[in-house]
Parts: C-alpha cells; structure tokens; sequence
C-alpha cells in the first residue's frame, strides 16, 4: 500500500464493540449445538424427572416428601419456573439452559480476554458449547445451570486476584461465596470448587496481612454465605415439619449408595480419555506462563489451580458419570482460550478443540436421539396409555418419568423416579426397604404399569420378579410400543374398563 493511499475503512462487524461480537458469535454457536433439541421431551432421562417434579411443584406436590430423590431444591425450582413460565415446559427448560450457557460463555471470554486477543478468547469460550454435548450437556443437566453462577464467582474471585488492592473485597467476598452457595442449591458436587474459591480469599487476605483473628473471621462469615441458601432451605422444610426427610434425601441418602467400582474405573477411564484434546493447551500454558525469572503470574496460576479443585472435586464424589465432567470444561475452556493466543500453533489449536468438540458433541447427541427416542415414538406410547388409566393411578418401571407430567395421574410411590426401586445403587440409599416400598406400591393396585422389556443390567432380579408376578396375576397386556432403543409393554389391571 502507498504512503499516500489512505487505509481501508473498517466494516460493519469490526465497527461493533468487542462485545457484542462477542455475544454475537456465542450466541451462533450455542443455538447451532442445541437449538435443535428444542421440545423433545426425552432427551434425557434425569430431565424428564426433573421436569416432572417442578410440574408437580407447581401443582402443590413437596420435593422429599411427596416425590423422593436427593437434588437440592434449586434444581427443581428451576424447572418448576420453566413450568409457571412457558406454555410448552419442555421448550421453556431447554430455552433457560441455552441462555445459561450463552451467558457462561461469555463470562468464559471475559475471563479470557485478561490474557489471550480477542480472536482466541471467543474461540476459548465458543469450547463450552461445543463440549457440553460431548458429555451430555445438550439439554438441562444440572452443571448446566449451576455453571453459571460458578462462572460468575470465578470471575469475581479471578478479578480479586488481579487486583490485591479491591476495596470492599471482604463484601465481594461475600457475594462470590453467596454465588457458590447458590451453586450448590442446584448440585452439591459444586462444594469443591467453592472450597477453593474460599481459600483463595484467605489467601488474598494473608497478602493483605489480616492479623489470624479477623481472618477467621471472616472466613467464617465467607463459610456462612456459602451454607445460606441450603440453611434457608433446610429451615423452610423444618418450619413445615418435613426436616428430618429433607436430611435424609439431601445427605444421609448419599452415604447408602453402592457403585459398582469396576464399572465406575470405565466410566472414569473414558471420561478421562475424552478430556485428554484439552491438555495440550493446559500444558502450553504451564510452560509458557513462566516469567523469566522462573515465578508464575498469580492469575494464570489460580486458573491451573481452579482445574485442579474441579478435578479433584470430579473424583472424590466417585460416581463418574458423564455430565459430572461438565464442570471441568469452565476452566479448561479459558486455559485453552490462553493456548489459542499464546502458541505458534493457535491455529491448529483451535482446529483441534472446537473441531472434535463439535464432531464429537453432535455425534454423542445424534446417539442420544436414537437411544432415547423421540416425541413422536412418546406421543404413541401416551395414546396407549392416557385412555386406560382413567382416574386411576400410573406407575412407570423404567426410565419414562415424562409419561408422569404427560398424563398426569396420581402416584403410587414416592419413589417414581424409573429405576430407584429396581437398581442396586438404590438398596440403602432411599430411607425404606426396596422391596417393602414395591410391595406397598403393588397393594395400592395402580390401574396402568409400564415396563421396559430390556431391564437394565444393574436391575435387581428380585425387585424385577415381584413387579412381574403382579403382572402375570392382576394385570393385561394392552399394548406395547418402542421409544429409542427400548420396547415398552403397557399393562392394565384386569377389570378396569377399557
């Protein structure tokens, strides 16, 4: 170009500030992974449940009193608004989800942008889309929803550490911790990276020579915002007298699990095995963000050690399941973010995580589809079912919660969650004996019972064998029909009406 050739004008796109590119570009991404899901209602099998109880809720039904199961109440809350918000609760959950993860995206760039241009760090945050279905993320898997508020603390807590000399930081404080409380109200695993969160705040208030006792303190007063919402919670259950089934779903029922330990070493052998593209990125940063003098930058450093507190969070709680994982990706995506920018190979970088999270994120829910069905293969098995429960009660074997909310009969269990009377995991965890709670369910004579004719390989025989004698003795088969990869057989009691 001449020196006298004036430069070109920029374009529209680069005239709009940072960030709204940025919220421009996640939004395109978040839509494109899962908009596409939009109202089906099988998608996932913890949703439907979840999505039946927050419809109960907003019918009057009480959460580990009427319904059991062990998430805290934030989560049912959540889907109980998408109940009281949309006409179609379906498309409503799924809709709050995608603007959870739009918005953890976008604090993800914010983070990044301290250190990465800007190029890398929406490519950074364009990770967490992409890779939330590599795990099951594509619908409202609880991390979902809670890694927003974790977000938001993080970038609190990393601004605090970017800047020792904050004012009002024990009050920021305060309001970080507040947010890991609110975190843990939708899922408790999110206590360990809380824990990090919060000695990072001792620490900053060691730098800033806090003599022992006010540090304390204040840690205390930093513990207290934590436990907040669940106290709160806890306090309403107590006021209405259902505090002792409250601390038996929330925190006695997790010491009665039993897991198979070989089956969980799998499940976290290849969970591992799918993390493994990001740590390159982890490793260029470890490497390259070390000064000269061989000392690391305090920020860079804290998000290491947030990825470390996830992890260790992700194995102490033992079950290692997919969505478990999910959590990891927050720091992991503002690492690979400093990778993107920071390396002579950003490039391929970026090829490489947005690439396979992408590929490998449609192909995991493209299975799901077809493992779990559709609304159309739902909607057939409900016309079977609708007309032969009359006023009577439904009870649902395995894995169909939705048909709950779809034809909403009374219950005949509190334990309606498919597969809590009939799993091993369950045996100690439910407060009542399995087989007694299946014999009292039996007794109340639902007037409809659907059973997967697949049982599911952790089935307790015996459990299996009470329900089906009770078929063979009191009930006709009506009609069966597939949803995913499973055949549902549909059984009314004899004598009902058709």
């Amino acid at each position: 170009m001449d020196a006298g050739e004036p430069e070109p004008r920029p374009n529209l796109w680069h005239r709009l500030p940072e960030a709204v590119r940025a919220w421009l570009v996640l939004a395109a991404v978040t839509l494109a992974t899962r908009a596409w899901i939009f109202g089906d209602p099988v998608v996932n099998l913890d949703e439907q449940f979840y999505l039946m109880v927050g419809d109960r809720m907003v019918h009057g039904v009480l959460p580990y009193v009427d319904i059991w199961d062990r998430k805290p109440i934030g989560l049912f809350l959540i889907y109980a608004a998408a109940c009281r918000m949309f006409a179609d609760p379906v498309v409503g959950y799924q809709l709050i989800a995608a603007a959870c993860v739009l918005a953890t995206s976008r604090l993800l760039f914010g983070m990044a942008r301290k250190f990465a241009p800007f190029g890398a760090s929406v490519a950074g945050a364009a990770a967490y889309p992409a890779w939330l279905l590599v795990f099951g993320g594509v619908g409202g898997q609880s991390p979902v929803y809670y890694n927003l508020p974790m977000a938001l603390a993080a970038a609190w807590t990393l601004r605090l550490v970017s800047d020792r000399k904050a004012r009002w930081w024990t009050l920021q404080g305060c309001g970080i911790m507040l947010l890991v409380g609110i975190a843990i109200q939708i899922k408790y695993t999110a206590v360990f990276e809380g824990i990090y969160f919060g000695l990072t705040l001792l620490w900053l208030g060691w730098k800033r020579r806090d003599g022992l006792t006010l540090l304390a303190g204040k840690g205390l007063g930093w513990i207290a915002c934590a436990l907040a919402p669940s106290g709160a919670a806890l306090a309403a259950y107590a006021a209405m007298g259902h505090g002792a089934s409250f601390v038996q779903a929330n925190f006695l029922s997790v010491f009665g699990d039993r897991t198979d330990l070989l089956e969980a070493a799998i499940r976290l052998g290849g969970l591992t095995l799918g993390i493994l593209p990001f740590v390159p990125c982890v490793w260029i940063v470890w490497r390259r963000g070390r000064g000269q003098d061989g000392t690391r930058p305090t920020a860079q450093a804290w998000l290491l050690g947030w990825l470390i507190a996830a992890y260790v969070g992700f194995l102490l709680y033992g079950v290692w399941y997919d969505h478990y994982t999910l959590p990891l990706l927050l720091p992991l995506s503002v690492l690979a973010a400093i990778a993107f920018g920071s390396s002579r190979y950003g490039r391929r970088l970026v090829a490489l995580i947005l690439g396979l999270g992408l590929l490998g994120g449609g192909g995991r829910a493209a299975a799901d589809v077809y493992i779990n069905g559709t609304a159309r293969q739902l909607a057939h098995l409900t016309e079977l079912v609708r007309p032969a429960v009359g006023n009577g009660c439904l009870y649902v074997n395995e894995d169909l919660s939705a048909l709950y909310r779809i034809v909403p009969t009374c219950l005949p269990s509190r334990f309606v969650f498919p597969q809590h009377l009939m799993l091993d995991a369950y045996q100690n965890a439910l407060g009542v004996d399995q087989l007694g709670e299946i014999d009292r369910m039996l007794a109340s004579r639902p007037t409809v019972i659907v059973m997967n004719n697949r049982p599911d390989e952790f089935t307790l025989s015996e459990n299996r064998r009470r329900v089906e004698v009770a078929l063979q003795q009191d009930y006709l088969q009506i009609g069966k029909g597939p949803v995913g990869d499973y055949e549902y057989l549909v059984y009314r009691l004899r004598g009902e009406p058709r």
